[in-house]
């Protein structure tokens, strides 16, 4: 978790290593924002910036590396590969086994959030 203070500019940053013209997704959320704006980015090189924010809530955002890109400020961030499923809402159906592999009844749906 990071606080900034009011009335300050500042940053938080975490090494982090990317692949150039892969992305990135990101998740976070943010509280009691009251003023200025919030924007993740990958720094290093050319910086990427993210998508910039006004208002508390839960955001997700992707960004693509570029050479150089060695820092990731504000956020947790995920590879997107060729198997992820697109950023948003999805809803899962689940359906228990036993050790035989029989199949019970499916429960569902539940909604879940990809980032």
């Amino acid at each position: 978790m990071a606080t900034h203070t009011t009335g300050a500019a500042d940053a938080i940053s975490q090494p982090f290593e990317t692949t150039a013209g892969k992305y990135y997704r990101l998740g976070y959320t943010v509280s009691g924002i009251t003023a200025g704006s919030l924007t993740p980015r990958l720094t290093g090189g050319s910086d990427r910036p993210g998508t910039a924010i006004i208002a508390d809530g839960t955001y997700s955002d992707r960004i693509q590396a570029v050479s150089g890109n060695d820092m990731l400020d504000d956020v947790v961030a995920y590879l997107e590969t060729s198997g992820c499923l697109t950023l948003g809402t999805h809803y899962i159906w689940i359906e228990p086994q036993n050790a035989d592999g029989l199949s019970g009844p499916p429960a569902g749906s539940f909604e879940i959030t990809i980032i």
